[in-house]
């Protein structure tokens, strides 16, 4: 089962991370979606266990809240900061990693990021905004939507978006899969259902999956 890691500072976003989690194993019920909410003591050696949920997970999400450049400041100095080295390990283990702002949090810049190099890569990365009430719920359907479209090679037998139930794979291109789906709401029918790859949400490809669904329409 290809799985989703949160990775989020506990003294900046805990009630938004449970809120998408939340979201996330009701909707994506063929994926699992792992976050650790325990305190952990600064300094306190990496755990293994978390070591081997980010390395191993499809989709890691950097959930980035307005306290997040600040937390990442003052632990510059200690020996061993979790949220940079989960940060650090899904940017080098080939995940999908994608930023999360929650909070109204902007982006970090390369300034705040200065003294630490190695996650200077997560500013290349297409960030998404789930900003609060009343749009969190709208824009965290759109992120799950979006997880659907990129989603694992078992997606068979899952149900996307709540009304497509995947068959089988038709057919395979360049920057995507091809499934057959019944569709059951509003009206019952087989469908095609296109999932771009893990890895190829780039702004260039889904430009182009845009343009592919509209000829297609």
């Amino acid at each position: 089962m290809s799985s989703i890691f949160l990775s989020y500072r506990r003294s900046d976003s805990p009630d938004s991370v449970a809120r998408i989690h939340g979201k996330f194993v009701a909707r994506l019920r063929n994926r699992e979606v792992f976050y650790d909410h325990s305190n952990i003591e600064l300094g306190a050696e990496f755990p293994e266990v978390l070591r081997h949920k980010v390395t191993t997970a499809g989709v890691v999400l950097v959930v980035i809240g307005p306290k997040w450049v600040e937390e990442l400041q003052k632990r510059k100095s200690a020996p061993v900061d979790f949220v940079r080295e989960e940060i650090r390990l899904a940017l080098t283990c080939g995940a999908e990693v994608i930023p999360i702002l929650v909070g109204n949090a902007p982006m970090p810049t390369e300034a705040d990021l200065a003294d630490f190099p190695e996650l200077l890569p997560l500013l290349r990365k297409n960030a998404k905004l789930v900003p609060p009430d009343p749009q969190f719920d709208i824009e965290c359907d759109k992120l799950i939507a979006h997880l659907e479209r990129t989603g694992p090679s078992d997606i068979v037998g899952s149900i996307l978006a709540g009304k497509y139930k995947v068959q089988r794979q038709i057919g395979e291109g360049g920057m995507g899969d091809v499934y057959v789906a019944e569709q059951t709401n509003p009206v019952k029918r087989l469908v095609a259902v296109k999932l771009i790859k893990p890895g190829m949400d780039t702004k260039d490809v889904l430009a182009r999956f845009d343009a592919e669904r509209q000829a297609d329409a």
